[in-house]
């Protein structure tokens, strides 16, 4: 199914063996007179909280927020027709990172081309291209000083191979905001 509604109760089992597996914990949350369900599974990777979600109305996605002193943002999503017109017209500013396959799908913004290229590491962009990741958005909260860290995935994980694939994208994200010191 393409549009609006999936139901992830058949989803259950993967998240909940992918919690045991993590030392993580799920749980599943029920709305709308027990017609909608969340999952949720929360587990700590190399010191950060990180959050899973997903729902029968929303595609999943995978949070964590933690200190900086580093101003980083970033932005990539699909590139669609319309990003690709604009790019052509030579009207879109975007960053490449040298990957045809990689910088044909996405469409990258970010503050310091530098440090986003050293983030989007060829196993981050290999891993974001099988798991289909829709997009990221990464943002420094001035109030807080933290870093908040979004990245939604394409709704066509349906087995515990493809979660635990979402799973060790995030901790290579991870692992490479702390090498290049964005937390």
């Amino acid at each position: 199914m393409k549009f609006g509604y999936i139901d992830v109760a058949k989803k259950r089992e993967f998240w909940r063996e992918l919690g045991e597996k993590k030392s993580g914990a799920f749980s599943i949350k029920h709305y709308a007179s027990m017609s909608l369900e969340s999952l949720q599974l929360n587990f700590k990777y190399n010191g950060i909280e990180v959050e899973f979600t997903e729902s029968d109305t929303q595609p999943l996605k995978v949070k964590f927020s933690h200190p900086t002193t580093m101003k980083f943002e970033v932005s990539i999503s699909i590139e669609d027709i319309i990003d690709k017109t604009i790019k052509l017209l030579g009207a879109n500013r975007e960053i490449q990172v040298g990957d045809a396959v990689f910088d044909a799908s996405y469409l990258i913004r970010g503050e310091d081309d530098y440090v986003v290229r050293k983030f989007l590491s060829r196993e981050i962009r290999d891993l974001m291209l099988e798991t289909k990741v829709f997009a990221i958005n990464c943002t420094r909260n001035r109030k807080t000083e933290k870093v908040d860290f979004i990245l939604t995935v394409n709704r066509q994980i349906m087995d515990y191979e493809g979660l635990l694939k979402v799973y060790q994208l995030i901790c290579l994200i991870i692992d490479q905001f702390k090498e290049i010191r964005i937390i």
